[in-house]
Formats: structure tokens, C-alpha cells, sequence
């Protein structure tokens, strides 16, 4: 047998392979993700048509970064497997959740045990949709 040829060598590299392709649409929806959630903008659009004209923020803006990296480019959208292009809703969700648990996580190590004051506030806008708006004031360790 030929080294080079056994099965595990093979099924090693196309593992590696697949996990840099992987890893490289995840590092851009993270970026993507980071910058919507930074500027406060929607993921997407209302439109739920097979094809709509705006497909939502995020893949608009994914679609203007791709075209900056051909590996980026090679591995995203329609060059991605169709089971994990990393565009569905609850993917998004997750990668927010992550976001929202790293802020918390900040905040709560920048407190400590100081006070702090909780204002929560909800609505229904002209479509009957609640909307909450969620305040949280501290004075930061700077501030003293």
C-alpha cells in the first residue's frame, strides 16, 4: 500500500479541508453579524417570497464581502454546501445569543457588586407587535 493513498490520510485531509472552508464562512458571518448587531440594523427583510428583490441585510452585506476575498467568495452562499451556507435564521440566532452572552459577561465583571438600575419598557407599535426597550445604568470603575 501507498502511503499517501490510505484511507485515513485521505479522509484527514479533506476533514482539514472541509474545516478550513468551515471556518472561513463562519469568520465572515461573524463579521457580518457584528456589524448589523453593532449599527442595530435588521438580519431580514419582511418579504418572504421564493425570490425577493431584497433578501435582508445580512445577505447583502455578506454578498459585498465576499467579493473582497476569493476564499471567501469560494466558500459562502451558493459555493457552500446547502445544509450549511450559515444564512438560516436560527444559525443567525445563535450566533447573536453568543454576542449577547459576551456582553452580559462583560458587564457583569465590569459591576460586580456594585448597584445598578434595571429600566424596562414595552409597547405595541401601529402593527400590534410588541416592542421592549431594555435600559441598563451603572457608574463604570472609571467614572470613581
Amino acid at each position: 500500500m501507498r502511503e499517501k493513498q490510505a484511507i485515513n490520510v485521505v479522509l484527514r485531509r479533506q476533514t482539514e479541508v472541509e474545516d478550513h472552508k468551515y471556518k472561513a464562512r463562519l469568520h465572515v458571518s461573524i463579521i457580518v453579524v457584528r456589524l448589523l448587531l453593532k449599527i442595530g440594523l435588521p438580519f431580514c427583510g419582511h418579504d418572504k417570497s421564493v425570490n425577493p428583490k431584497n433578501k435582508g441585510l445580512y445577505i447583502e452585506v455578506l454578498k459585498s464581502i465576499r467579493e473582497t476575498s476569493e476564499d471567501i467568495f469560494n466558500n459562502t452562499l451558493e459555493n457552500a454546501p446547502k445544509n450549511n451556507q450559515l444564512i438560516s435564521i436560527k444559525i443567525l440566532n445563535a450566533l447573536v445569543q453568543c454576542f449577547a452572552q459576551e456582553v452580559f459577561l462583560c458587564i457583569q465583571e465590569e459591576i460586580g457588586q456594585d448597584v445598578f438600575a434595571l429600566l424596562v419598557d414595552e409597547s405595541s407599535d401601529v402593527s400590534k407587535k410588541e416592542q421592549r426597550a431594555i435600559v441598563l445604568r451603572y457608574v463604570d470603575s472609571l467614572a470613581l
